[in-house]
C-alpha cells in the first residue's frame, strides 16, 4: 500500500504524539509510584480541604451517633463514585464509614503525625495520671500485658474507638457528656470513656481559609490508593483523621482527574496540527507543482513552472527547475527548427537529383538501367525521409503559432479513410455530434499516420476499429487492430523519433521511425495526449485524447 507524502507526514505526526503521550504516562506513573503525595499540591488537595472544612465543625457539634450522617453529607458524593470513606482514630481504629480495616502504611502515616504533634504512637498525650488511659498501667501505650498485644503503636485493626480517649480532655469530669450527664433524655446512655460521644460546650467554628495536614500513599496488600486529612491540627483536640481509599489512582476524579489532562492533550494535538498544517500544505503544494512539471518534461512538454520568491531550499529547487525547463525548451525548440530548416534545404537538391536520375534512366542502356533504378529508389527514399523530418519539425512547432479550433471528428475520419484508399477493413463508431478542440491539419496527419500503420502491419489480422468516447471535458479517439502488437518494454519508447520496435518495421517496409513521433507531436500541439497499449489476448491500440468542445 503506497501512501502519499501528506499521509506519511500525518502518520509520523501521530506516532510522535503517541510517543510524547506514552512518555508523559510513564512519567506520571513513575511519579505516582515514588511521590504520589505531590498530587496534594494541586486540585486534589483543594478538594480534600473542602471535604474536611465541611466535616470538622460538624464532628465537634454533633454526638457520635450523628457522625455517619455528617460524614455522608460531607463525602457522600465521592462515596457514590466508588470511594471508601471513613473517620478513624489516630491510633488506626475505624470510628465510622465503609472501611473495614486500615493498612500498615496508613498506621505508619498516623504514627508520624502523632510524633509531629508531640504525641506518642497510638494517639495518647503525655502527663496522664496513673491508672488512667494513657498513664502508667495502661497497656494502650506501654509495654504489652500479654503476648500478641502490641499496644497502641502496633497494628490496630479491629480496635474499638472507645479504647482511645482524647489526648487532652477538654470537657473534664462533669462536663457535657461526662459522669453525671444524663443527656437530654435524662438517661446516661453515653460511654464516659468514649470521647466521640461527648458534645462540646459551644459550637465549633472554622476559618474558610484553613488548611489541613494531609497525606497520600499507596498500600501494597491490597494495592490501593489512600488519602488522609488530619482533623486535629485545625479543630482542636480531636485525634481523628478522615481517610479515603480507591483501587484506582483516579479515585472517581477526587485523587486524579484525567479530564484536564485529556483536554490538555487534545489542545496540544490541535495546536500541533494547526501549527504544522500550513507548512505541510505549502510543502506538499510545491512538491506537487514540481512533480507535475517534471512529468510534463518527461512527456516532452517543456513548459516552465511558475517562479517563486522563497529563499529556502524549496524555493531554490523551484527556481532551478524553472530555469532547467526553459533551457531544455530552448534546446529542443532550436533542434527542431534546425531539423526543419535542414530538411527544407535538402528537398530542393534531392528533387533536382531525382529529376536528373529520371532523365538518365530514360537514356541509359539496358545494362546500366538497373543501376540507375536503384539510385533513383534511394533518392526517393531519402526524399521521403526528409519529408517526414520536415513534417515532424512543423508539427512540433505549429502549436506555438496556430491556435486550436473546433473540429468535427466523424467527417474528418471519413475523409482520412477516403484518402487512404477507402480501406474496407476499417470500421468506425463515432457519434455524429462529437467535436474536439484541435488544429485540423495536424489532427488529420496524426489520425492518418495511425490508420496507415494499422493497415500496413495488422490489416490482414482482422478489422480495424476507430471509436470516439466523450468523457466530460475530453474526447478519446481510439484506433484498435487485431495484430500481434509490440513488445511491452517497447511501449515507453514507441513515440520517440526513429525508434522501431522490431525488425519488421524497417526502411524496407517503408517505415522511417517518425510516424508515431509525428502523431505525438501533433497531439501535443493540439493540447492533447496519446497513449499506446497492447490488447489481450492479441491486438494493439493507440488512444488520442483531445479537449472536448
Amino acid at each position: 500500500m503506497k501512501l502519499s507524502l501528506r499521509w506519511k507526514i500525518f502518520a509520523w505526526a501521530l506516532v510522535n504524539l503517541a510517543l510524547i503521550g506514552g512518555a508523559v504516562v510513564w512519567f506520571l506513573h513513575a511519579q505516582f509510584q515514588i511521590g504520589i503525595h505531590s498530587l496534594l499540591a494541586g486540585s486534589t488537595g483543594e478538594r480534600l480541604d473542602s471535604i474536611a472544612r465541611q466535616l470538622a465543625p460538624e464532628l465537634l457539634a454533633r454526638p457520635k451517633s450523628e457522625w455517619p450522617a455528617a460524614l455522608d453529607e460531607a463525602a457522600g458524593y465521592w462515596r457514590s463514585r466508588g470511594i471508601k470513606v471513613a473517620i478513624i482514630h489516630n491510633s488506626g481504629a475505624v470510628v465510622t464509614g465503609n472501611l473495614e480495616s486500615v493498612p500498615n502504611e496508613v498506621i505508619a502515616a498516623l504514627d508520624a503525625h502523632n510524633s509531629k504533634m508531640g504525641m506518642p504512637p497510638g494517639g495518647k498525650g503525655p502527663g496522664k495520671r496513673p491508672g488512667s488511659p494513657g498513664g502508667p498501667g495502661d497497656n494502650m501505650g506501654g509495654p504489652p500485658d500479654k503476648p500478641g498485644d502490641r499496644g497502641m503503636g502496633g497494628p490496630a485493626r479491629g480496635r474499638s474507638p472507645a479504647d482511645f480517649p482524647f489526648a487532652d480532655d477538654p470537657f473534664g469530669p462533669g462536663g457535657p457528656g461526662g459522669p453525671g450527664d444524663r443527656g437530654p433524655g435524662g438517661s446516661n446512655d453515653r460511654n464516659p470513656r468514649d470521647p466521640t460521644d461527648r458534645q462540646p460546650a459551644r459550637p465549633a467554628t472554622l476559618s474558610p481559609t484553613a488548611t489541613f495536614e494531609k497525606f497520600m500513599l499507596v498500600s501494597r496488600s491490597p494495592r490501593e490508593y489512600w488519602a488522609g486529612v488530619h482533623l486535629d491540627n485545625v479543630s482542636g483536640p480531636m485525634p481523628f483523621t478522615l481517610v479515603l481509599s480507591s483501587r484506582s489512582i483516579r479515585g472517581g476524579g477526587l485523587f486524579f482527574d484525567y479530564v484536564p489532562w485529556l483536554m490538555l492533550g487534545t489542545a496540544i494535538a490541535v495546536l500541533s496540527v494547526l501549527l504544522w498544517l500550513p507548512m505541510v500544505h505549502t510543502l506538499i503544494g510545491t512538491l506537487r507543482k514540481l512533480t507535475a512539471s517534471a512529468e510534463r518534461i518527461a512527456a516532452g512538454t517543456f513548459t516552465a513552472p511558475d517562479g517563486t520568491r522563497r529563499g529556502d531550499e524549496l524555493g531554490r529547487l523551484q527556481n532551478a527547475h524553472r530555469h532547467m525547463a526553459q533551457r531544455l525548451d530552448g534546446f529542443v525548440t532550436g533542434q527542431k527548427r534546425f531539423l526543419g530548416d535542414t530538411a527544407h534545404e535538402l528537398l530542393s537538391p534531392l528533387a533536382r537529383l531525382e529529376v536528373a536520375l529520371s532523365i538518365l534512366e530514360q537514356r541509359a542502356k539496358d545494362g546500366d538501367r538497373s543501376t540507375v533504378d536503384r539510385a533513383l529508389g534511394e533518392v526517393r527514399r531519402i526524399a521521403s525521409l526528409v519529408h517526414e523530418l520536415l513534417a515532424f519539425s512543423k508539427s512540433s512547432l505549429a502549436g506555438q503559432d496556430t491556435p486550436p479550433e473546433p473540429v468535427d471528428l466523424e467527417p474528418l475520419v471519413r475523409d482520412i479513410l477516403t484518402e487512404e484508399g477507402g480501406a474496407l477493413t476499417v470500421k468506425t463508431d463515432i457519434p455524429p455530434d462529437c467535436r474536439v478542440l484541435a488544429i485540423p491539419n495536424l489532427l488529420r496527419r496524426a489520425i492518418g499516420n495511425v490508420v496507415r500503420n494499422a493497415v500496413r502491419y495488422a490489416g490482414n489480422e482482422g478489422p480495424i476499429m476507430i471509436s470516439a468516447t466523450p468523457d466530460g471535458e475530453s474526447v478519446t479517439l481510439t484506433i484498435r487492430d487485431a495484430g500481434p502488437g509490440v513488445p511491452d518494454d517497447a511501449l515507453p519508447k514507441l513515440f520517440d523519433p526513429f525508434f522501431r520496435p522490431d525488425t519488421s518495421r524497417t526502411a524496407v517496409t517503408g517505415g522511417t521511425g517518425l510516424g508515431l513521433a509525428i502523431v505525438k507531436s501533433c497531439a501535443d500541439a493540439c493540447g492533447g495526449s496519446v497513449k499506446a497499449e497492447n490488447l489481450r489476448p492479441k491486438g494493439f491500440s493507440i488512444a488520442i485524447t483531445l479537449p472536448a468542445v
